[in-house]
C-alpha cells in the first residue's frame, strides 16, 4: 500500500510539473508580450540569409507589420506618430533609417543559439514572429521538465510539488511570452543543475561553454559555478581549466564576430539614453552616469518582493548548513554551489545592469528554492527516517 501511495504521489507531481510545462507553451502561442526586441532577434535570425542592412530592415517591418496588430505594430515602429517617450524617437530612427537599424543588430546577433533556432523554424515554414516567442515557451516547458527530473532525484513529493507555484510566482511564464532568450536560458541552466546535482561533471564542463551562445550574459552564472567546482573537485582541476578556457574563448569569439560594442555603451544606451548609432558614434559612460543609475536600481530593487522572497530564502538556506555543522560535507556541496553560484550571479546581474527587470533572475531564484528545499528534506525527511530506523 505504501508503494502505491509513493507512485500516485510521485504520479501527481509530474502530472503539475507537465500541467505548468503545458500552461508556458500555450502563453507563448496565444499571449505573447509583443515586446519591441523582437525587431532585433527577427533580424538577426534573417541575417543568416545576408547582411543587407536595407533588406533586413524592409524584411523585419514587413513581417511584423503582418502579423500585429495595426496598434501593436505602430508602438514598435512609430511609422505615422513619432509621439513621446523615452524610447519614442529610437523606436522611430531605427524603423525608418538603415543606419541605424543596423548598428543596433550586434547586441541581438550575440545570441546565436537562439537566433539560429529561430531561423531554422522560418526555414522550415513557420511564421519568423512567431518563433521568437514559441521557443520561448518551448524553453520554459523543457525547464520545467528537467526541473521535475532534478527534483524528483533529490526531494520527496510533497517537496517537489512546490517549487513549479514558486517559480511562477517569481515570473517564471513571463519568460515563456517574451521575444528573447531568456526562456531558452533557464532551460539551460535547469539542464547545468541537473548534471550538477548527479555528478555527470563531463557533460556539465562540455556544457558550461555552450551556453553561451543562448546569452553571453550567463558568464555570470557559469564562471562563479566553475569557480565553486574549481574547489569542491581537486580531482578535476584539468577539465575544469579546459572549460573555463573555452568558455572565454566561446564568449570573446561570440562578440568579436558580431562587433559588439561593448558593456559601457550597452549600459549607457540601456540606463542613460536610447542610442540609434552606438557604433560610429559611442557614447562615453561617466561613473556619475553609472551610479545615478545604481541608485535608482537599488531604490527600485528595495521594494520588490521577489528578491525579498530570494533573499530570504538564501538565509533560510543559510541557517540550515551552518546548523548541519560540520558534518555531511560532501553531500552539503551541491547545493552549497547552487546557492553561492546564484547569488553571485544575482549580485554580478545586478551591478553590471542595475535594472529592476523581472525576467533577469527566475532561473536564480529558483535554483536558491531548490538547494532550500534540498537542505529542508536532508533535515526533516532523512533525518527523521534515521530516527524511525533506530527506533524499530
Amino acid at each position: 500500500m505504501r508503494a502505491t501511495n509513493g507512485l500516485a504521489s510521485r504520479f501527481a507531481v509530474l502530472s503539475l510539473y507537465l500541467a505548468c510545462a503545458g500552461a508556458a507553451l500555450w502563453l507563448s502561442i496565444y499571449r505573447p508580450f509583443h515586446n519591441w526586441d523582437v525587431v532585433g532577434y527577427v533580424a538577426s535570425a534573417k541575417s543568416f540569409d545576408g547582411s543587407d542592412a536595407a533588406a533586413l530592415q524592409a524584411f523585419t517591418y514587413a513581417e511584423l507589420r503582418g502579423v500585429l496588430p495595426p496598434d501593436l505594430y505602430e508602438d514598435i515602429a512609430r511609422a505615422k506618430n513619432i509621439g513621446t517617450g523615452r524610447g519614442a524617437a529610437y523606436r522611430h530612427a531605427v524603423s525608418s533609417d538603415a543606419a541605424a537599424f543596423a548598428e543596433q543588430l550586434p547586441y541581438y546577433q550575440i545570441r546565436p543559439l537562439y537566433t539560429g533556432l529561430i531561423y531554422l523554424l522560418y526555414r522550415t515554414g513557420v511564421d519568423i514572429e512567431f518563433a521568437t516567442h514559441a521557443i520561448s515557451g518551448i524553453g520554459v516547458a523543457a525547464g520545467l521538465l528537467l526541473l521535475y527530473l532534478l527534483a524528483g532525484a533529490r526531494l520527496s513529493p510533497p517537496f517537489a510539488s512546490l517549487l513549479p507555484p514558486f517559480a511562477i510566482a517569481l515570473g517564471l511564464f513571463d519568460l515563456a511570452r517574451f521575444s528573447t532568450p531568456d526562456g531558452l536560458a533557464f532551460a539551460a541552466v535547469m539542464l547545468l543543475a541537473r548534471w550538477l546535482a548527479m555528478a555527470r561533471i563531463n557533460a556539465l564542463l562540455l556544457a558550461i561553454p555552450c551556453v553561451l551562445g543562448i546569452r553571453t550574459d550567463l558568464i555570470l552564472f557559469t564562471s562563479p559555478l566553475l569557480l565553486a567546482l574549481f574547489v569542491h573537485q581537486p580531482e578535476n582541476r584539468r577539465k575544469i581549466a579546459l572549460s573555463a578556457a573555452a568558455s572565454v574563448a566561446i564568449y570573446f569569439a561570440i562578440v568579436g564576430y558580431y562587433g559588439n560594442p561593448g558593456w559601457s555603451t550597452f549600459f549607457y544606451c540601456t540606463m542613460v539614453q536610447r542610442c540609434t548609432h552606438p557604433l560610429s558614434n559611442p557614447p562615453a559612460l561617466t561613473p556619475h552616469d553609472y551610479f545615478d543609475a545604481l541608485a535608482s536600481g537599488l531604490r527600485a530593487l528595495a521594494s520588490d518582493a521577489d528578491f525579498a522572497i530570494y533573499l530570504l530564502l538564501v538565509l533560510a538556506s543559510l541557517y540550515l548548513i551552518r546548523k548541519r555543522g560540520g558534518t555531511d560535507r560532501r553531500h552539503r556541496a551541491t547545493p552549497l554551489i547552487l546557492l553561492a553560484t546564484s547569488a553571485t550571479y544575482v549580485v554580478c546581474r545586478f551591478f553590471a545592469l542595475p535594472a529592476e527587470w523581472s525576467r533577469a533572475f527566475p532561473s536564480a531564484y529558483v535554483l536558491s528554492a531548490f538547494a532550500l528545499l534540498w537542505l529542508l528534506h536532508d533535515r526533516f525527511v532523512r533525518d527523521g527516517d534515521s530516527v524511525g530506523a533506530r527506533h524499530g
